[in-house]
């Protein structure tokens, strides 16, 4: 009896062990399998940003770009328009310094 407890002890020892061997295996797979992952998405996060900057910087020069197209017509615009304000603003105080000469006058006329 003591030989039969004594080989499938050591049967089921060299399973344990199998196994135990087999999942250190496992384990470390799964750990060099992690470590590839973490450096692939490391890559994938770097060629992110870096296509992430170039496509921000192709809009920030189209927008500049757009901008001062519309710009420089807006502001010629602008200046004509202040132009033309202002020239209402100088016609306004003459018809003003105008009346005033005219209520002068007619004051000077009804005097005499």
């Amino acid at each position: 009896v003591s030989t039969q407890s004594t080989g499938a002890r050591c049967e089921e020892e060299g399973t344990v062990e199998a196994f135990q061997n087999r999942l250190s295996e496992l384990i470390n797979k799964l750990n060099e399998d992690r470590e590839t992952d973490q450096a692939t998405m490391s890559d994938m996060k770097e060629r992110f940003e870096e296509l992430s900057s170039r496509q921000m910087e192709r809009l920030n020069d189209k927008l500049n770009s757009t901008y001062t197209e519309i710009e420089s017509p807006l502001n010629e615009r602008i200046n004509l328009l202040n132009e033309s304000f202002q020239t209402i603003r100088d016609l306004e105080d003459d018809i003003r310094k105008f009346k005033t000469m005219i209520s002068k006058l007619h004051s000077d006329i009804t005097e005499e």
